[in-house]
């Protein structure tokens, strides 16, 4: 079935047009807020409708109260936005190919806020630590998630004839390297002590770490293939290129047909409930949320030439589950009996639209501000909660070890005894006679 419908209803995975339509939990209602808030934006500051054109700000009462530093800053912003539709209008009017659709949104939205967040040699200290912690991330384009290859990858039976994801465009935090003197960072490197502690927000996405946990069965990189080389066992098995982790933004882009729009959904669908299995494995050891809040939601977003949707996928809270769904008991992955998935629509926008284009820029900061700030610090915490839970495990294990050492030693002691008794008894009869 590759990737439909169909084959994505099998599996517990429904996708809705508006959040309305899916009756969303309210964490999920709040998260939609956050995402889509559009305070500060251009258009909101000057309340400017959609229709306005993009000079309209010149003709109101606060343009005019403004200093010339305020000015220039809302003409370069708006200036930019035009020049971006300017270049979606040329797309269509070739008939845009899927690689032209794929470049204008990689060169226009996903680039800039990677390149603005990423560390660089002339950063200040302050500026390099700050992104060290929070700010940076990794962004890939058309990986595929050979965690999830067809027949025999992770949760396999919740993924019964999906294809494995491969999104344009993926955004994941990034695995760090601290048991090095330096740490290397795409542009630069950034000194560090082995033996200094850099805090959770760093230690808990570092590589000894994450490995350890894949032993385990926590398995946070989707592009690593489960058993190859090593990994799920305590191997040495990161390349360079594998330094990425828990996928929170998911991007599907395809060229003006209508035929491909079904085709985009189910595709973004299928990867962003994949990366919701990731954060629910994640939030094994957590304290169960009202409405499966504890297992953390993906951003994603599809777009079909310049008709951009913006959607949030998430873990359906057991009681509003599919009945029909194939169940099967708990096991070492983590997964839930029933698990179901939803990817609902929160927001809708058209590249040739000046104040479109402002919005889907603003919601991108949002999506990252929430990434950074919320989501890692909560993933740090369930890594957290796996280290103590695997140290308990290890303690029992050796505790079990160790008594039945001390049994087999008891048990040999007493073979010995018995064996030197009967040598003994020999000897003395053999005296007597």
């Amino acid at each position: 079935m590759g990737h439909s419908l169909e084959a994505l209803a099998e599996n517990g995975i429904s996708i809705h047009s508006t959040i309305e339509d899916a009756s969303a939990p309210e964490h999920i209602e709040n998260l939609a807020g956050i995402i889509c808030d559009q305070n500060d934006t251009i258009q909101s500051r000057f309340r400017l409708d959609s229709e306005d054109d993009c000079e309209a700000y010149t003709r109101t009462k606060l343009w005019q109260r403004l200093g010339k530093r305020e000015r220039t800053n809302v003409e370069e912003s708006a200036f930019s936005a035009d020049r971006i539709r300017l270049e979606a209008e040329e797309i269509i009017a070739k008939g845009g190919s899927e690689k032209k659709w794929n470049d204008f949104f990689g060169a226009f939205f996903f680039k800039p806020l990677f390149d603005r967040c990423k560390i660089q040699r002339e950063d200040s200290r302050h500026t390099r630590l700050r992104k060290l912690y929070s700010d940076s991330f990794e962004m890939e384009g058309e990986r595929d998630w050979h965690l999830f290859h067809r027949g025999g990858g992770y949760r396999s039976r919740h993924r019964r004839e999906l294809s494995m994801p491969r999104p344009d465009y993926a955004c994941y935090f990034r695995i760090h390297n601290t048991s090095t003197t330096k740490m290397r960072e795409p542009d630069c490197e950034v000194k560090t002590t082995p033996d200094y502690p850099h805090g959770d927000l760093v230690e808990n996405f570092s590589i000894d770490v994450l490995k350890e946990l894949a032993s385990h069965g926590l398995f946070s990189c989707p592009v690593i293939k489960p058993a190859k080389r090593g990994y799920g066992s305590k191997g040495d098995f990161y390349r360079s290129n594998e330094m990425i982790c828990f996928p929170w933004l998911v991007c599907e882009l395809k060229k003006k047909e209508q035929k491909k729009e079904t085709e985009c959904h189910c595709q973004t669908a299928s990867a962003s409930s994949a990366a919701v299995m990731i954060m629910q494995a994640a939030a094994r050891y957590a304290e169960p949320g009202a409405n499966s809040e504890h297992v953390p939601p993906v951003v994603s977003i599809t777009a079909i030439g310049p008709h951009v949707t913006v959607w949030i996928t998430y873990l359906v809270p057991e009681d509003n589950q599919i009945d029909d769904v194939e169940t099967e008991d708990e096991g070492s992955e983590g997964s839930v009996a029933g698990d179901a998935f939803e990817m609902v629509g929160i927001w809708t926008g058209d590249m040739t639209n000046v104040w479109d284009i402002l919005a889907l820029q603003a919601i991108l900061e949002n999506v990252h501000i929430w990434a950074t700030q919320t989501l890692k610090p909560q993933i740090a915490r369930y890594i957290g909660q796996w280290q103590e839970n695997c140290r308990e495990d290890s303690m029992s294990d050796s505790s079990s070890a160790s008594s039945e050492i001390s049994a087999q030693f008891a048990s040999l002691r007493l073979r010995l005894d018995r064996l030197q008794a009967k040598v003994e008894s020999r000897l003395q009869k053999d005296i007597n006679v």
